[in-house]
């Protein structure tokens, strides 16, 4: 079945891209001391300062050197009323084949990418929206690894450099109830929120589920951090 076209897709304009990206390092200031610090250590929710937003990607595979981005997604919410600010959201041609395991997990297919834009064209969209932004991750370590080599096959630094914190949300849920029973879809169930519409993985979906989830989290005191 052919997946739904995004509610909102990120910029794939190649000129504001290529104005973005040729620009030294625009998004990637050398994180101060504070920043480092920020993103090492536990910290207290909501964030001191900053916009928070959920995001998630779905990829062709688990390996950063031979797999790609083929679906990125960030929402942005107001940490004390919980309402949606802003959403992000981008299905990407990973430029290569997307294999029948990964397709079964989000339901794109190779054909359904081909008209995509590649990741080099919503790069800079994608790094404006989350500018100065603590991120919201769940298993953080995975699709930071994977952003990371889409950003280094175009020269530009870590993640962790464009925004201003980054967060695992399965760390801060193993912090809070122990190791085991913390998958996304896990929790939801757990905390009553409704999986109904979530009929396959899918990077917008699962970052509007994680607003919710960090929401039921953060009213247990789950303690967040890096």
């Amino acid at each position: 079945v052919r997946p739904q076209e995004p509610r909102s897709q990120g910029s794939s304009s190649a000129g504001i891209a290529l104005f973005t990206l040729t620009a030294p390092f625009r998004h990637f200031p050398p994180p101060s001391p504070f920043r480092l610090f920020a993103m090492t250590r536990p910290s207290v929710f909501p964030p001191a300062a900053g916009r928070c937003i959920c995001l998630d990607t779905e990829t062709t595979g688990l390996s950063a050197r031979t797999d790609r981005i083929c679906e990125i997604a960030a929402v942005e919410f107001d940490p004390h009323t919980w309402r949606t600010v802003d959403r992000y959201h981008a299905y990407v041609n990973p430029e290569r084949s997307v294999p029948y395991g990964a397709f079964r997990v989000h339901g794109l297919s190779t054909a359904f990418l081909s008209d995509k834009p590649v990741f080099a064209s919503i790069a800079g969209g994608f790094l404006d929206f989350i500018a100065d932004a603590n991120l919201f991750i769940h298993n953080a370590a995975y699709d930071t690894r994977m952003l990371n080599a889409e950003l280094e096959r175009l020269g530009l630094g870590p993640i962790s450099c464009a925004c201003r914190s980054v967060t695992c949300t399965l760390r801060a849920a193993e912090r809070l109830r122990g190791r085991g029973g913390n998958r996304l879809d896990d929790l939801c169930r757990l905390y009553g929120i409704d999986l109904s519409d979530r009929t396959l993985h899918g990077a917008l979906i699962d970052s509007e589920l994680l607003v919710q989830v960090v929401r039921e989290l953060g009213r247990r005191g789950a303690v967040f951090g890096a």
